[in-house]
């Protein structure tokens, strides 16, 4: 069997000394980087030179909103990992149903789940991992278009505006006929 090297870097990107007690410490982060376990690149507004020099995405998080760190690696065509949470599990399943699989994902707050997760991205062969990173893109610029998103808000909020101005005519007309009404009686 031919063996190979791997060059494996873990990257770091974003602040450090935010004040959420579930984030991992500044010191904690630098400890690590000092044992040339992770590369700490600290924090940016634009992330797309970091996730385009990157393999895979990794998201581990307790909880999630939506998570714009998952959509922008999808959008620039990059596998992602990330953990079985709210907002994180809800894109994964959309994009693998619709567009094919799309990375991997682990338990929470389970580090075992997380590095099997990461070593199994790892293993896949650079096909497989450009084919998730392929449908990744797919999902993420036909359903999560920024342009999609607002024409689609927009048409809801004036359908919204329409169905509020007619129900409030309607309203103001039913208060001029009982007011009539009462005057007649």
């Amino acid at each position: 069997m031919p063996t190979f090297a791997l060059t494996i870097r873990f990257q770091l990107l974003g602040a450090s000394d935010c004040n959420n007690p579930s984030a991992i410490s500044k010191e904690q982060i630098l400890a690590w980087e000092k044992q040339g376990i992770i590369e700490y690149l600290g924090s940016t507004d634009d992330v797309r030179p970091f996730v385009e020099s990157s393999s895979c995405v990794v998201l581990p998080s307790y909880r999630e909103g939506a998570p714009m760190v998952l959509l922008e690696a999808m959008s620039m065509g990059k596998p992602i990992i990330t953990t079985d949470v709210s907002g994180c599990r809800e894109i994964f399943t959309h994009a693998n149903n619709l567009a094919g699989k799309v990375g991997i994902m682990c338990e929470s707050k389970n580090a075992n789940s997380l590095a099997q997760s990461m070593k199994n991205m790892i293993m896949l062969s650079q096909n497989d991992r450009a084919q998730m990173g392929q449908n990744a893109r797919v999902f993420a610029t036909t359903y999560h278009d920024r342009n999609i998103i607002a024409k689609l808000y927009t048409t809801k909020a004036i359908e919204f505006t329409k169905a509020y101005k007619a129900t409030n005519k309607k309203a103001k007309l039913q208060t001029q006929k009982q007011k009539a009404d009462k005057e007649i009686s």
